[in-house]
């Protein structure tokens, strides 16, 4: 199939939804949106040339110190791959054009595929989106095509709109405090600026942080609007990374399965990354479920 923009859509009973992937820009989801009695709301904010939409994280999540990590007895050196970034960042799949081999009124199925080489394994990636009336979920299926285990992660890496009244509210463990590298430093105790499970207004503070053990879930509200989204993840995505730059239109709530820097960092946290054995295939799903609030009297 050809390589032009996909769309899909759906009719529901609070209107009609819309999702736009661009499968030249790593299988990005550039659109998301629903209009219901006549307005339109972006779930996602729109992609540019720069930011927005979504995308997938693989075989690694966020950053890799300076591309380098010991797995197995091998050294592994990657390119630096976003300009400005001294470290590798965010896997292949956001810089790869992905093979479109379906799409449908409402679902449409992706893959890329890595042959070995600075990464040195091998491996495939297939993406199935479904759009269930209002509802997007995102299926990532990773197969480790080389004969000797793979370490591995996956996210997705959203972009939510940062509109007045924007909270975020979700069940974590603990908070990982980065340092200057944006790499972790040391897990503390939720500091009371930061405590999620509460529920974070992201206009208030510039925020680059992440969050252990989170329970694959989150909410953001948009409480000017009474709309919000429940984010929710499958079991081993642990982590939660919240990107809020101040003065910028958009913030980042990113499910992932990978600390940042983890493949440096078996040694102090278990879940730090996980291991995928040759020739076998892990699943994850990741979704968007729209909420109406009605207003309290």
């Amino acid at each position: 199939m050809g390589t032009a923009l996909l769309r899909l859509a759906s009719v529901h009973e609070n209107g009609a939804s819309q999702v736009v992937i661009n499968p030249r820009a790593g299988a990005s989801i550039v659109e998301y949106s629903s209009v219901t009695s006549g307005s339109r709301i972006d779930w996602l904010q729109p992609a540019d040339a720069n930011n927005g939409g979504t995308f997938a994280m693989v075989p690694f999540c966020s950053r890799i110190a300076h591309g380098s990590f010991n797995f197995a007895g091998q050294t592994v050196t990657l390119p630096m791959n976003l300009a400005g970034e001294q470290h590798a960042i965010h896997g292949h799949g956001f810089q790869q054009e992905w093979a479109v081999h379906r799409c449908a009124l409402n679902s449409a199925d992706l893959s890329f595929t890595h042959a070995a080489g600075a990464w040195p394994w091998s491996y495939r990636c297939d993406q199935h989106l479904y759009l269930e009336g209002e509802k997007l979920s995102i299926t990532l299926r990773l197969s480790n095509l080389s004969d000797t285990p793979m370490p591995y992660g996956m996210g997705l890496h959203p972009y939510f709109p940062k509109r007045q009244g924007v909270v975020l509210t979700a069940q974590v463990a603990s908070h990982l405090r980065l340092n200057e590298q944006l790499l972790p430093a040391e897990v503390e105790s939720l500091p009371r600026n930061l405590r999620l499970p509460d529920g974070l207004d992201l206009n208030e503070q510039s925020l680059d942080n992440v969050f252990c053990g989170w329970q694959q879930a989150a909410h953001i509200s948009w409480t000017g609007l009474q709309r919000g989204l429940l984010l929710q993840a499958s079991a081993g995505c642990n982590h939660l990374v919240v990107w809020s730059p101040q003065g910028r239109d958009f913030c980042c709530i990113e499910p992932v399965s990978n600390l940042p820097n983890g493949f440096n960092l078996a040694a102090d946290f278990p879940d730090a990354f996980a291991i995928l054995p040759a020739g076998a295939t892990i699943t994850m799903t990741f979704s968007f479920t729209p909420e109406r609030f009605i207003p309290q009297c």
